[in-house]
């Protein structure tokens, strides 16, 4: 696995397996509205895109002990 990011870089916490871990730590009413106060697009072929579906994946994330998988959510490579 590999990172390619510059000091700075800011990205959504949606689309990051570290950001669902952490949206995954707030209660149901902040994670739902943070997450519709987000901006969610398509970047790739494999972007969850339908809110239901990140609340999902954000409750996996929490179910499942804090840990979360992303794969070409954000940029194509």
């Amino acid at each position: 696995m590999s990172i390619n990011l510059s000091v700075g870089t800011r990205l959504p916490a949606w689309a990051t397996a570290t950001g669902r871990v952490l949206l995954g730590a707030l209660d149901e009413f902040k994670r739902r509205e943070r997450l519709a106060r987000s901006e969610v697009a398509a970047h790739t072929g494999t972007t969850l895109t339908s809110f239901d579906d990140l609340i999902n994946a954000i409750s996996d994330a929490q179910r499942d002990g804090g840990y979360a998988f992303t794969s070409r959510n954000w940029k194509q490579v």
